[in-house]
């Protein structure tokens, strides 16, 4: 399953603002309504940068986000509280 697919299967709506994931080669949203919008960055309230591939073991459980971000694997810019809301959403 795909990045985009994948997020779309969380409850995204519990975020209530704007988070762009900046992947190597693509951008998505995550609005205020937790629609997932790939390739637009229209004023997030906090951007994650990553590369797919940890994304993708985030969201499928193979690596922490805590880790991701100890490590220097994740950069996060922006509102930590958001932030923690989608870790805590993201598991």
């Amino acid at each position: 399953m795909n990045t985009v697919e994948l997020l779309k299967r969380l409850p995204l709506d519990q975020i209530g603002a704007r988070v762009l994931i900046q992947l190597e080669d693509k951008a998505i949203l995550i609005d205020e309504k937790g629609s997932v919008h790939e390739g637009e960055n229209d004023n997030p309230v906090v951007t994650l940068r990553l590369s797919e591939s940890d994304l993708q073991g985030a969201l499928t459980g193979d690596e922490s986000v805590v880790s991701l971000f100890v490590t220097g694997r994740i950069a996060v810019e922006g509102d930590m509280d958001i932030a923690l809301k989608l870790k805590n959403i993201m598991g």
